[in-house]
């Protein structure tokens, strides 16, 4: 007898438009489209698009996200799991459970509110609490690393629950597992975080530290040091996606040897002279093992390629770092495109490796 071919489920919907789900607005439909809203959800999605054999993408607030011309031919299933639970509280420490579906901002919102200290500072960042540790969201000095403790997931392979300990996940600069060896392989469901009780605001970024010292007060709590960087976040140097397409900083900061640094330098002074030199050197740091953290933005400004543009995508005046589709008429094209342009300019002049931040919506073999 021959086997029947398994049916598309009823709360699959097909071809939607994937460009209002993501904030560079652009790209096609998804074939299939589904919402889900809990574990089981998720776990009968992937069961049924194995037996489709049809590849999934995962959607969170698709601010990370480039999605093709052509679209996804597989199944995008938004994470929309919702759901807050302080899970352990000690004399100087709080524990809290979100599911994957949750703004991130709402949860830096929610805690802040409280008096919780730990990732104030990644306040307005658009995204999923299930998406933050993908690339290891990060801003104005801290980084989800910093508080997270435990990552819930389903592994894709096996459909069973997955609990992943912050020491499993190899944080680093904007990359995780999740993005890196085990690409692919989990579907977050939760995540948690230790905050503390009593902090300080975290100035290590000088726009933070003005803005704390503008304020003439002695003490600021952490729900001060939200909106402080709401304030700075809104001060125009990163468009509103809500009102300008974008996805964000589109390309990392490289963090190179302190060898491929001095190498940099060396070109820079024989392409583009002594003060570009000093200037690229006034804008980078030393991080661990002796390694430099190297400023994209400075390498676009330096090279020239700040004014680049590819027709309707182009780079945001205030922030290099920044390809927008203001008109909304770029296609996925022009923004990879001015993207392979910038890299290719200052790879030219400088030697160096600009990455991109956020990931390509294409099925990979």
């Amino acid at each position: 007898m021959t086997k029947a071919h398994p049916s598309i489920p009823v709360a699959w919907q097909e071809q939607v438009a994937l460009k209002p789900l993501t904030t560079m607005r652009v790209g096609g439909p998804a074939r299939y489209f589904m919402a889900a809203r809990s574990v089981d959800d998720v776990c009968q999605a992937l069961l049924s698009a194995r037996e489709l054999k049809l590849p999934v993408l995962i959607l969170g607030g698709g601010s990370n996200l480039v999605v093709p011309d052509e679209g996804f031919p597989g199944l995008v299933l938004k994470m929309e799991l919702a759901g807050f639970e302080i899970v352990a509280e000690d004399e100087a420490t709080v524990t809290v459970r979100a599911a994957a579906g949750e703004t991130w901002d709402g949860l830096v919102a929610r805690c802040a509110e409280a008096g919780y200290w730990g990732f104030e500072n990644l306040a307005g960042i658009p995204s999923t609490v299930g998406a933050a540790p993908i690339q290891n969201i990060g801003a104005y000095g801290q980084e989800a690393a910093d508080t997270l403790i435990a990552v819930d997931a389903l592994g894709r392979a096996s459909l069973e629950p997955v609990a992943l300990a912050k020491e499993e996940c190899s944080f680093q600069y904007r990359q995780s597992i999740f993005n890196t060896t085990h690409k692919g392989c989990f579907v977050i469901t939760a995540v948690t975080f230790r905050l503390r009780k009593e902090g300080a605001p975290c100035c290590s970024h000088r726009s933070v530290r003005e803005w704390v010292e503008q304020q003439a007060v002695e003490t600021l709590s952490a729900a001060d040091m939200r909106r402080g960087i709401l304030a700075i976040r809104g001060d125009g140097r990163l468009p509103d996606p809500a009102h300008i397409g974008n996805a964000g900083s589109f390309f990392k900061n490289p963090v190179v040897s302190r060898a491929q640094f001095e190498e940099a330098c060396r070109q820079v002074q024989d392409q583009l002279g002594a003060e570009a030199a000093a200037q690229l050197r006034a804008t980078s740091f030393a991080v661990a093992d002796d390694h430099i953290k190297v400023s994209a933005g400075q390498l676009i400004r330096l090279t020239g390629a700040a004014g680049l543009q590819r027709a309707g995508a182009r780079l945001y005046s205030r922030n290099p770092l920044v390809i927008i589709n203001e008109s909304g008429q770029a296609t996925a094209a022009d923004v990879l495109a001015l993207a392979g342009l910038v890299r290719e300019r200052v790879e030219k002049q400088t030697g160096l490796l600009l990455h991109q931040e956020p990931m390509i919506a294409a099925v990979t073999e």
